[in-house]
């Protein structure tokens, strides 16, 4: 099926379109490559040759055409790569070889002359899930793939699966166009690809569908969605679920269960932010040769149409702990904001937002915000805010705070920001505004330790800077000066946000009430108490790229923010408690269980 390298081209391109401040360039690849065919050779006692089929063979599967053009593409090279395994060479002194760096590249190498792979390095975390939840994965991601043979077979003339239409919940697909007829800035693949009633969400998970906001109910009636509070003419009946909550239906006495059971407050739950928000996580058996093996790539697809994000296990809109990728839950339970509210108010099922953009900043934030995030006051929730862009307006390919989000940019950012959230919330709507992290616990914790490819974290750091390419060139640095440099400027940013926070009375909002959230401190917190009772703080970070957040740390952040809430006195007023969320449980648990 070409569709699925085309869907996995596309959503990566997106991701890299993103990244504004970084991109991943062929030396880098290159070496990441010759590494991985190199530590499968080793794991396994393979020639090159071989190690190589055996790669390709795990990432196109049952894809004949797929493998193929893996094997072509790389038996070019095997020659070259058996002969310097051979010698001694590293990858970096191969990927040279291969004329895979250019010239400014040559000096960068994530390889030490002369140094080998460890032990140590092919140990990678592994998920702790149960066997069914392994079973229901590997079918989630067969239904993918025939769901979207079926969408964009029918868009674009490719055949289609025997036995797709046996989908119910996909019968109007074939009549579906994406939204990329927008020009200009505006971001078509930030609103839901699948998404026949413009209403801005899908019955589809990926592709800014599901995973990123409630499921729509009905493709068909744009007054039907996951967020709205108030029914229209049209869906005024007590059996027209028209919020998507999984409540409908009367009493024998007509009574209306959703005007019975949800008439306290109920909140949506959104998230705004960066790839924090989002929970970028790239698996790190994918680079690690010694664990690759049939069915490593198996995620590939579902993994690439969600941007390498996975929404559904954030801080704020996180709500499947049996798929977070890092979630480790001896060190855990699975919490997030939305779950926890969800917890207590079984009427906010499927109300939630994420509008995570990987590579977002307070410079290039509030376009894209507008453009995909179109809440209506008069019709919609209240909701609770959690803006959470911690990193990137200090991070990217820079050192020099000079070249960083200067204070005015930033101010101007968070001003437009809220300035759109008053003109389009719900008035008694609550946005909580997070400060930056300090990144220095990055390198703190992982410089010592071995990254996936079986280097060090430090020498993955400095190959990335040197070859301009790190995500975070400030922190992800072993010049402690530069990361000291980093932390006072992104506690400077911080101060802003404290100090409008502060005179929100001088700026005349309607709509919303704004809150600040320490998550420097609780980040600090979290790292100490781990060290404390000895738990591995490594745990906290994504292993492949040693930069965002781990669903382990997501969960840890969910529960600081609700004991921030409980010490201010604002826990019940953020997470409202429904008194009938027992009977609501026990008439309607089939639904409230699907997602």
């Amino acid at each position: 099926m070409k569709l699925l390298a085309s869907l996995a081209l596309i959503a990566l391109l997106i991701v890299l379109a993103q990244q504004t401040e970084a991109s991943v360039g062929g030396c880098a690849g290159g070496t990441l490559a010759v590494t991985v065919i190199e530590q499968i050779a080793t794991a396994n006692h393979f020639s090159i040759k071989d190690s190589s089929a055996y790669w390709c063979k795990a990432l196109g599967g049952s894809q004949d055409w797929l493998v193929n053009i893996c094997s072509t593409a790389l038996g070019a090279m095997a020659s070259v790569i058996q002969t310097d395994f051979d010698a001694g060479l590293t990858p970096d002194e191969t990927a040279r070889k291969l004329q895979l760096c250019k010239d400014d590249e040559l000096t960068c190498s994530l390889w030490p002359k002369g140094s080998t792979f460890t032990e140590q390095a092919q140990i990678v975390h592994s998920q702790e899930v149960s066997a069914a939840a392994n079973a229901a994965f590997m079918q989630f991601v067969e239904e993918t793939e025939a769901i979207m043979e079926y969408v964009f077979g029918a868009m674009f003339n490719w055949s289609t699966i025997d036995g797709i239409k046996a989908f119910s919940d996909f019968p109007a697909l074939s009549k579906h166009q994406p939204q990329m007829q927008s020009t200009g800035d505006d971001p078509w693949y930030l609103r839901p690809w699948v998404d026949e009633d413009k209403d801005l969400f899908s019955s589809f998970d990926q592709l800014r569908g599901a995973n990123w906001r409630g499921k729509d109910c009905d493709e068909k009636n744009a007054e039907i969605y996951p967020t709205r509070s108030a029914r229209s003419s049209k869906t005024s009946s007590p059996w027209v679920d028209h919020n998507c909550n999984g409540i409908l239906g009367a009493t024998s006495k007509g009574e209306d269960y959703e005007k019975l059971w949800c008439s306290s407050k109920t909140y949506q739950y959104v998230g705004l932010g960066d790839s924090a928000t989002a929970h970028f996580s790239l698996p790190p058996a994918w680079l690690s040769g010694a664990n690759i093996k049939p069915g490593t790539y198996a995620s590939l697809l579902p993994i690439a149409m969600n941007e390498v994000d996975f929404p559904q296990c954030s801080l704020t809109t996180g709500y499947n702990s049996t798929l977070c990728p890092s979630l480790s839950t001896s060190l855990t339970p699975f919490n997030s904001i939305y779950n926890f509210g969800r917890s207590r108010n079984l009427c906010s099922h499927r109300q939630y937002q994420n509008l995570g953009i990987n590579g977002a900043s307070y410079k290039n934030y509030a376009p894209k915000l507008k453009a995909s995030f179109k809440p209506n006051p008069a019709t919609d929730l209240p909701a609770i805010v959690v803006l959470n862009l911690i990193g990137n307006d200090v991070c990217g390919k820079h050192t020099d705070p000079k070249d960083m989000t200067s204070p005015t940019e930033y101010k101007d950012g968070l001003m437009e920001i809220i300035a759109y959230l008053d003109s389009v919330l719900t008035p008694g709507s609550h946005v909580f505004i997070s400060g930056l992290v300090d990144g220095t616990l990055l390198y703190d914790t992982m410089w010592n330790r071995v990254h996936p490819t079986g280097t060090t974290y430090k020498a993955f750091y400095d190959f990335l800077n040197c070859l301009n390419t790190s995500p975070c060139s400030g922190w992800m640095n072993s010049n402690p000066a530069i990361r000291a440099a980093t932390t006072a400027h992104a506690r400077e940013l911080a101060q802003i946000a404290r100090d409008v926070i502060d005179k929100q009375s001088t700026l005349g909002l309607k709509s919303i009430t704004l809150h600040y959230t320490d998550v420097e401190k609780q980040l600090a917190d979290i790292v100490a108490e781990f060290k404390r009772v000895g738990k591995d703080a490594s745990r906290l970070i994504e292993a492949t790229d040693g930069f965002h957040p781990s669903s382990t740390t997501n969960s840890l952040l969910a529960t600081a923010f609700q004991q921030q809430l409980d010490k201010q006195g604002l826990l019940n007023e953020v997470f409202p408690v429904n008194p009938f969320n027992d009977k609501i449980a026990a008439a309607f648990t089939p639904m409230l269980n699907g997602y």
